[in-house]
């Protein structure tokens, strides 16, 4: 049976692309959906409006039973006529009308990324006559879009003499690895005009109940061995492993993408390696590692180590004492969980920047951090320890304004007090090591919020 798009007719051209299915092996389980932009796939000279339809295998007997996939049928516009402007043929090969198509190609790729079917299976196969070569600019245009060619180096038509590939079938990185197999099947091109089916050669004592010469164009053959993906295993996308980590110590390796690692209760180990990614260590001991790029980890409740490593990452290191290491790059270094009542109440963090411009934050708009209250004893029980200084790269924030707070100098490192302004600075909030002599609270490298 075959796909309808709902619609009389799809689009104005005279040529309309479809989809015929086995209905025995495979069910639409999605809306049937089409583009038809003007400009790009509605009026002259424009490509043929897409269709797309998203299928799940119903057949008991097949291993890949319940398993969905996205189909995407194409035509765009061909190389004939004469283009003006960008779609003039350049003399590069790539003929007439190439802005067109590359302009088709952008609106099909954005198109398909936006879940047409609304279905929301991740995995997406586009097919058809793309009137491109191998190497031109609409087939990079759908490469760069994430997709992969999955036939290359062989011709599916002839035209006057020269053979070239026209018909392309992609696989999105989702469906990528599930491909078994793909190629061209030589039925079409490799046959004379004369057995063609047309207006022009149709004598019936060439005809024959057989698979030649049905079109002009070599039809492709894909396998496809449909799976599941876990979605607690990293991808080179952006992933969300937020419910992968299960309630003992667990190690997540995240991958290159922007992803969102969460470890829940137990002592874990969270990856974020390349990309820009959120961590949360949750419950218990934590170490976390942003690796590259610009990374946000969160320690959660318990002793945790944050280390930012490469990127300028932002660091928070959560309730009780924990150590967090800004690594290469301009970090931000928070030790407390800055939401609570009472931020860094009774817990010492040790905060070292290593290197570049690193900010090291001992308050907020709400106020100091490691306000302990009490008796001596207890006011001094809270603090931060920045451990690295340098006045010339860092800051340290502290909530108020100068008046609310002291310095005290030692031979080794320097101490922080706060009070409220008109009362003794008595409360130990931070310590001061490396570039620690001379400190003046009026300084650049003091900020107050």
């Amino acid at each position: 049976t075959y796909v309808d798009p709902g619609v009389a007719q799809l689009g104005s051209d005279a040529i309309a692309v479809g989809i015929i299915y086995d209905a025995n092996t495979v069910a639409e389980t999605g809306t049937a959906a089409f583009l038809n932009t003007s400009g790009i796939f509605e009026g002259v000279n424009t490509s043929r409006v897409p269709l797309a339809q998203t299928f799940t295998v119903i057949d008991a007997s097949n291993p890949d039973l319940g398993e969905e996939f996205t189909l995407a049928v194409n035509h765009f516009k061909s190389k004939g006529g004469t283009g003006t402007g960008a779609d003039a043929d350049a003399g590069d090969g790539q003929g007439n009308w190439n802005q067109r198509r590359v302009d088709a190609a952008n609106a099909l790729t954005a198109w398909l990324a936006s879940n047409p079917t609304g279905n929301g299976d991740p995995d997406i196969l586009t097919v058809g006559d793309f009137n491109a070569y191998d190497r031109e600019d609409p087939i990079t245009a759908i490469e760069n879009a994430g997709y992969t060619s999955l036939i290359t180096g062989d011709y599916s038509y002839v035209f006057d003499g020269q053979w070239g590939s026209l018909d392309h079938a992609f696989a999105n990185g989702n469906l990528e690895s599930q491909v078994t197999g793909a190629a061209k099947w030589h039925i079409n091109a490799d046959e004379p005009d004369a057995l063609s089916y047309s207006t022009e050669f149709n004598d019936p004592s060439l005809y024959a109940p057989d698979e030649f010469r049905v079109s002009d164009h070599d039809p492709l053959v894909v396998g496809l061995d449909l799976s599941s993906i876990d979605p607690c295993t990293p991808t080179s996308g952006n992933d969300d492993l937020t419910g992968c980590a299960t309630a003992g110590n667990d190690t997540v390796n995240a991958l290159a993408g922007d992803d969102t690692v969460s470890g829940g209760a137990g002592n874990d180990l969270l990856r974020g390696n390349r990309g820009n990614d959120l961590l949360d260590g949750g419950a218990d001991d934590d170490t976390l590692n942003g690796g590259w790029d610009d990374d946000t980890l969160t320690g959660g409740d318990g002793v945790d180590r944050l280390i930012g490593s490469y990127g300028n990452d932002s660091l928070v290191g959560g309730l009780q004492g924990d150590r967090l290491f800004g690594g290469d790059g301009a970090d931000a270094l928070i030790g407390v969980d800055d939401s609570a009542a009472n931020p860094g109440t009774g817990e010492i963090d040790i905060l070292r920047g290593q290197g570049n411009s690193d900010l090291f934050v001992l308050g907020n708009a709400s106020g100091a951090f490691y306000v302990d209250g009490g008796t001596a004893a207890q006011r001094h029980s809270g603090r931060a320890v920045v451990a690295d200084f340098d006045r010339v790269e860092d800051t340290i924030q502290l909530a108020g304004s100068a008046d609310n707070y002291r310095i005290v100098e030692t031979a080794s490192l320097t101490r922080i007090f706060y009070g409220e302004i008109g009362s003794p600075k008595n409360e130990l909030v931070g310590i001061v090591r490396g570039d620690f002599s001379g400190l003046d609270l009026t300084e650049s490298y003091f900020s107050y919020i």
